[in-house]
């Protein structure tokens, strides 16, 4: 009796990264009409120690649940990733125009390790060098997040009188 042959892995687009330069991947959201479209996306590199550094958001967001699994196209290949990113995805995705975001979920290698750490050692470089962090809580299906903005703005128009004015937006 014949074994069945060996499904070979799918090779994921993920190539090493060059450490002793602060090497990132950006992700490419490509442009969609209808926020229910699929989700296509392509990782590039950058270093950090360039200038200039392209111009990309930085992601925060709630994980969730990472059993809960949600498929992204990421440089032409089917792959699954946590449902909240790919919500955070089609929710930052525009309509006219590509994004270039950085995202741990999908920029870090997961299943790398070593690269996990080296990533996290320098996030404070990823988020600075962004032109805007942009926040994802999750769907306001309740109206909670509604209620938070009220406490939310005094926050910031505190914070804009302590810093002379600064709007940040």
């Amino acid at each position: 009796m014949e074994a069945a042959p060996r499904k070979r892995p799918r090779k994921l687009p993920y190539q090493k990264l060059d450490v002793g330069r602060k090497e990132i991947r950006l992700l490419v959201v490509k442009k969609a009409e209808l926020r229910s479209d699929d989700i296509y996306c392509e990782l590039r590199r950058a270093f950090l120690e360039d200038r200039p550094v392209p111009s990309y958001f930085t992601v925060s967001y709630v994980w969730g649940d990472v059993t809960t699994r949600a498929a992204i196209f990421l440089d032409g290949k089917r792959v699954e990733i946590g449902a909240s990113a790919e919500q955070v995805l089609r929710r930052f995705r525009q309509n006219n125009r590509d994004t270039l975001l950085w995202i741990d979920a999908v920029c870090i290698y997961q299943r790398d390790i070593a690269e996990r750490s080296q990533q996290v050692a320098i996030m404070g470089d990823i988020y600075s060098n962004s032109a805007h962090n942009l926040v994802w809580l999750g769907d306001d299906s309740n109206g909670s997040f509604a209620r938070a903005v009220v406490p939310l703005q005094a926050v910031l128009e505190d914070a804009r009188l302590a810093t002379s004015e600064y709007s940040g937006l």
